[in-house]
């Protein structure tokens, strides 16, 4: 009997899920939408059809694992190598801001200084799966604004790793310690080896291709079985699992079989994004929402603003001209996948307490339930002659940075 009512609620789940994402791509938003309002639905604070938080903590760390692979598939390093230098000084600046916006927050809100650290990297970091969607939907996943984007989004991606390290040592209560500085030190030199080794001209050859080729039903196992050994390597050593899963992601991209190993977890792509967003709504508590609605609403729609506008003048004071300023900026605003495994990761180190958790996850939620409506509206402002003719007066002291792509 407990079986038939699990298969009934798990029915009912992707019923609904299906439902939301049908309804969204109706009305011509992305279906994660739906899948966010589907979880904040019948999570725990609402219908209750899902209640387990420990298994919904599960699930959303399992959906971050497999998400972030296939993300690691889809993007090319050679791609990334060729505008690095660009992309890491804009997301170093992407960072500072985000430290310097929260600390300002944080003495309006009297928040710690640990609240304030992770939430800034939090907000620095946009969302892959929504930037490379949008670009999709708007037709520049290929074009000189789609490389950049995503050269910013990969960069972004590997500044998590010492990210995570500062956060964990915080919650530890010993960021000072040269111990603590070392494993940030090698957590950088790691991924610079790593990027500068699978960036190179030639892709690699896995050992294994003649028996992917013979028997192509187990080249989904392959791909599975290289997503979680990377993930419990990663684990095991510290880093959160997801970045391991990441990373094995980028490796087999860089291979000459990623084709192969793509086409295999393809199909799965759509059902692993209905998993992570969903349970991104699971863990939205309604009740603290509600009790907190007026300063989250303040500090979703001040977000969106401040990086719009950062982005949009950092980007133009790389020497980037103002028309693809602006079209990769209002692709970035959101809160992206791995700032809900950076707030897990405080949450439990303890670097971040129960309040500050289910703050970002809301922030997190909002910003990505609103990213495609504020996508539309920047889009519409930004094509207002006097905004541009205004944002080169304002950007013209910035000139001083000459960088080229």
């Amino acid at each position: 009997m407990d079986h038939e009512l699990q298969l009934i609620e798990l029915t009912t789940v992707f019923l609904t899920a299906l439902a939301s994402g049908l309804l969204m791509i109706r009305l011509k938003q992305p279906p994660l939408v739906g899948y966010i309002l589907t979880g904040i639905i019948l999570g725990p604070s609402a219908f209750g059809l899902i209640e387990n938080r420990e298994a919904i903590r599960f699930l959303a760390e399992l959906g971050a694992i497999m998400l972030m692979f296939v993300i690691g598939i889809e993007l090319s390093l050679r791609v990334f190598r060729r505008i690095y230098k660009l992309t890491m000084v804009i997301v170093a600046i992407q960072v500072s801001l985000g430290l310097i916006i929260c600390f300002s927050l944080g003495w309006i809100f009297e928040w710690t200084d640990s609240r304030a650290v992770i939430l800034g990297f939090a907000i620095a970091l946009s969302s892959t799966a929504v930037g490379v969607n949008m670009l999709d939907q708007v037709g520049e996943l290929h074009s000189s604004i789609g490389r950049l984007t995503i050269g910013i989004l990969i960069a972004q991606d590997l500044a998590v790793v010492p990210m995570l390290v500062i956060v964990q040592s915080i919650g530890q209560g010993n960021l000072s310690d040269p111990m603590a500085l070392l494993r940030v030190f090698a957590a950088i030199l790691f991924l610079a080896g790593f990027v500068s080794f699978m960036s190179q001209r030639k892709k690699l050859n896995l050992p294994f291709e003649v028996l992917l080729n013979e028997g192509k039903g187990v080249t989904a196992l392959a791909a599975l079985t290289m997503c979680f050994l990377f993930a419990t390597i990663t684990g095991f050593i510290g880093i959160t699992s997801a970045f391991g899963a990441f990373i094995a992601g980028l490796f087999i991209g860089n291979t000459q079989q990623r084709n192969a190993f793509l086409q295999s977890t393809l199909p799965i792509r759509d059902i692993l994004l209905m998993i992570f967003f969903l349970s991104i709504g699971l863990l939205i508590d309604l009740k603290f929402v509600s009790e907190h609605l007026l300063e989250l609403s303040l500090l979703a729609f001040l977000i969106l603003i401040l990086k719009t506008l950062g982005n949009l003048f950092i980007l133009h004071s790389v020497g980037q001209p103002w028309i693809r300023s602006v079209r990769v900026a209002t692709i970035l605003p959101q809160i992206g996948e791995f700032s809900f495994i950076l707030g897990a990761t405080g949450f439990a180190a303890g670097a971040l307490n129960l309040e500050g958790y289910k703050l970002l996850v809301a922030l997190i939620a909002m910003t990505l339930i609103a990213s495609p409506i504020w996508l539309a509206s920047a889009r519409k402002v930004s094509n207002a002659r006097w905004i541009l003719q205004m944002a080169n007066i304002i950007s013209y002291p910035f000139k001083f940075i000459k960088l080229k792509q």
